[in-house]
């Protein structure tokens, strides 16, 4: 996760520039998020933090401690703001995202599995009562076929 996808990320949710030195309210709050985003997602101090947005490290570190803590407790749409960038795939680790379509695909697989189980017992379920011992002795018969020829491969 770089700090510019994080920074386009912010000021995309927000619609503030983030170099904006502006103090007022809608500055704060979108700063708030950056910066705790930057802590949470990369491995940068805090004076690099900072210095991505003309702040100083202590600005930062008050941002993440005071700040933010309070307008996610209070504030309905900074919260709603900084979950959507959350959600974001982009704030994602592409390991996380790996392992998140594996298991997707193995859910998947299971599923089509599954269904040609359910195939099978339809078919079976079209087989007269009367042939039913018949149909036995040829799908065992089937079997053994299959499984012969699957140990010569």
């Amino acid at each position: 996760m770089t700090i510019e996808t994080i920074k386009h990320l912010v000021e995309t949710e927000t619609g503030i520039e983030l170099d904006n030195q502006q103090r007022n309210r809608k500055n704060v709050y979108a700063r708030a998020i950056y910066f705790k985003l930057c802590r949470e997602r990369t491995g940068l101090s805090l004076q690099r933090i900072g210095k991505t947005v003309n702040k100083h490290h202590a600005s930062v570190l008050y941002s993440i401690n005071n700040t933010f803590p309070e307008l996610y407790k209070y504030s309905k749409d900074f919260k709603e703001s900084y979950e959507n960038i959350l959600d974001n795939n982009a704030l994602i680790p592409l390991k996380e995202k790996y392992n998140t379509l594996n298991q997707k695909y193995k859910i998947i697989k299971k599923r089509l599995e599954f269904n040609i189980d359910e195939d099978l017992q339809d078919i079976i379920k079209q087989i007269p009562n009367s042939q039913l011992e018949s149909a036995k002795i040829k799908i065992d018969a089937m079997v053994q076929i299959l499984k012969s020829i699957d140990n010569k491969k």
